[in-house]
């Protein structure tokens, strides 16, 4: 069995979101790493920015303490959506497999703090790891809630041009079955108004010739190809009956005294649906001969 090709843009997807991972988490372990003095100085640069943001809104100050929880939980939050996504681009049943990323948002926050043991001036807390992993289960959540709207605006899309395409093929066939059953009501009518019907059992045609038969039964519907014949020979030509359209329940019945035709058929699909019909009546103006 041919094995299924992976599509190049998935193959892009994991490329992206693998490298954005393993990025974010060389990102965690750097913080982990600077030193207690470095690790204040950036949370202090950090506050004085979120500080002044706030202040134009008249909220704040944070305090140094609440934006280094903040940071944990930012930083972890942002691995978790990674993971989430990572996990979707390499499995179908990415919700089936949640304990996946959930177990590499533990071992990043458990790994996180046993850095900080051996930072100089760093401690490691319980809390933090608790802040860490609530961030990426908020991380999860956010990125699983983007994709199911994702596969459900997806969804809705592949309902729509389904949609569009049967109104499409519905409409294409209407109007084929249109162009067939006026074709052959002008071609037939044609043929019968001059006519001329022998009293040896045969008609004559213009363009065609003598046919042998009675008046009605010089048209017939061959019922395997659902194609009218003139005599022994087909009327129209083949591609004039657009693919899975036939006619059927032909009938041609003559009034010799009133010298008129009654033509009645059906044009059906492949289903057997009737989609259109036809009952008319042609003058003929040509006299019998004797």
């Amino acid at each position: 069995m041919e094995k299924e090709r992976t599509s190049p843009w998935l193959i892009l997807f994991r490329v992206v979101f693998t490298a954005a991972l393993i990025a974010c988490i060389m990102f965690i372990f750097r913080n982990s790493l600077e030193n207690g003095a470095q690790s204040s100085a950036r949370s202090q640069a950090v506050m004085q920015l979120v500080n002044s943001a706030l202040a134009k809104v008249h909220l704040g100050p944070l305090s140094e303490h609440l934006i280094r929880k903040l940071a944990h939980f930012s930083e972890f939050a942002l691995e978790g959506f990674l993971l989430m996504l990572c996990i979707r681009v390499y499995t179908k049943h990415f919700v089936r497999h949640m304990s996946w990323p959930l177990l590499g948002g533990m071992t990043t926050a458990l790994m996180d703090e046993t850095i900080q043991l051996h930072s100089p001036n760093r401690t490691s807390s319980v809390v933090d790891v608790w802040i860490d992993m609530s961030g990426v289960v908020a991380g999860l959540l956010f990125a699983l809630i983007i994709l199911l709207i994702v596969l459900l605006i997806s969804a809705m899309l592949a309902v729509g041009v389904r949609f569009a395409v049967r109104t499409y093929r519905e409409s294409m066939e209407l109007s084929e079955t249109e162009l067939l059953c006026s074709t052959l009501t002008a071609a037939i009518s044609d043929k019968l108004r001059y006519c001329t019907v022998e009293t040896d059992n045969t008609v004559f045609i213009q363009g065609v010739g003598y046919v042998e038969g009675a008046a009605n039964e010089i048209f017939t519907l061959n019922s395997d190809s659902g194609q009218v014949y003139l005599g022994e020979n087909k009327f129209l030509g083949a591609y004039a009956y657009p693919e899975g359209l036939k006619v059927q329940d032909f009938s041609v019945k003559y009034d010799g005294t009133k010298r008129i035709f009654t033509v009645a058929f059906q044009i059906k699909d492949r289903r057997d649906t009737k989609l259109a019909e036809a009952d008319f009546q042609v003058k003929q103006i040509n006299q019998e001969t004797n």
